[in-house]
């Protein structure tokens, strides 16, 4: 539904109406009337509500004025507003000319005066027989008004006091909250804390652990060395006795013995392989590594002799070792003197 134009808006049409009917009614009447007295004043009366309420109703429209949507619309309204309050001022002054001209005429008028004294006579007299229970009702409704005031400013200083309780109430609940969550921060914190302080006693306690079997293990490779060791090689040695240094005398002497024999086949087999070179066709490479061979097995063989020969017993004699080594050359010359023959016929 569309909005009403400005001009047909209901407060403006009542305050039209109202001004039309004091202009143009009641202000003539009461120009023209003449007595008796209180008919002047019921017609006075009777304007001056008229104007008050128009007045209220200016003021709504001006109320209307701002509150309007677009600018066009606020113009008009307040131009509306401007030419009413136009009126109104106009209307007011004609109420007081004619107000002025009842009165003059009222006072001119020698009936009028003795009318407004019987009137006020009677009026008088009315109302002193109605004062009493007037009074007596006045004064009831006082004391209530005063009863129902004294209550009202008890109601109010209660509720000042509870909105006072109020804002205390809030307050301790604002600082209690932000307690609370200084307490919670705290506590994470806290536990954040406890939980690192445990992970680095674990770790601590690891590498102390660590650190004390680490130096025990020092310690007893140390005492090994320095103690058991001795101490043990001084036991072999004493238990041995002459037996220990019989192994090393044999121990030596087969050394002695076995040198030169090892000597004298590498100049065995250094001399044959020189004339073998200068007289067949086989590479020499052939006739050094076929030499190297039996040495490494005599070797061998030496070390088995010796190794028998430092775990014996003191019974064994140095001669028969040689004899040992003696024959067991002469078998390996026989071997190489046969490999060497094989070898020259393959060449033929």
């Amino acid at each position: 539904m569309a909005p009403l134009p400005p001009s047909e808006s209901p407060v403006i049409l009542k305050i039209e109406r109202l001004l039309n009917d004091v202009s143009v009614h009641q202000i003539p009447l009461l120009k023209s009337c003449t007595g008796p007295y209180n008919r002047h004043q019921e017609l006075a009366k009777e304007i001056r509500g008229d104007l008050v309420r128009i007045e209220r109703l200016l003021v709504t429209l001006e109320e209307e004025a701002d509150d309007q949507d677009s600018e066009r619309a606020r113009l008009v309204v307040r131009s509306i507003f401007d030419q009413l309050s136009r009126k109104l001022d106009s209307a007011r002054i004609e109420y007081r000319s004619a107000l002025l001209t009842s009165k003059k005429s009222i006072d001119s008028n020698p009936a009028a005066i003795r009318e407004e004294l019987l009137y006020s006579k009677n009026r008088s007299a009315e109302s002193t027989q109605a004062d009493d229970p007037l009074q007596e009702k006045a004064n009831q409704v006082t004391v209530a008004l005063r009863q129902t005031t004294e209550m009202m400013k008890d109601e109010i200083d209660r509720s000042v006091l509870s909105a006072q309780l109020l804002d205390e109430s809030t307050a301790t609940l604002r600082s209690t909250t932000n307690l609370y969550e200084t307490y919670s921060s705290l506590l994470q914190a806290s536990s954040s804390l406890l939980t690192a302080l445990e992970q680095a006693n674990y770790t601590d306690r690891i590498l102390i652990i660590a650190a004390v079997l680490f130096f025990l293990l020092v310690c007893g490779y140390i005492l090994k060395k320095r103690v058991l060791d001795k101490a043990v090689g001084g036991l072999t040695y004493i238990i041995g006795g002459p037996g220990g240094a019989a192994k090393k005398a044999a121990k030596s002497a087969a050394k002695d013995v076995v040198q030169p024999t090892i000597g004298k086949i590498l100049n065995q087999g250094t001399s044959s392989v020189l004339e073998k070179a200068s007289t067949s066709t086989t590479p020499l490479s052939s006739q050094v590594t076929s030499v190297l061979a039996q040495t490494v097995v005599l070797t061998t063989a030496t070390t088995n002799i010796i190794s028998p020969a430092s775990t014996s017993s003191a019974s064994s004699s140095l001669p028969e070792q040689g004899q040992l080594l003696e024959e067991e050359r002469e078998m390996l010359h026989e071997d190489y003197t046969e490999e060497s023959r094989v070898g020259h016929r393959d060449e033929l």
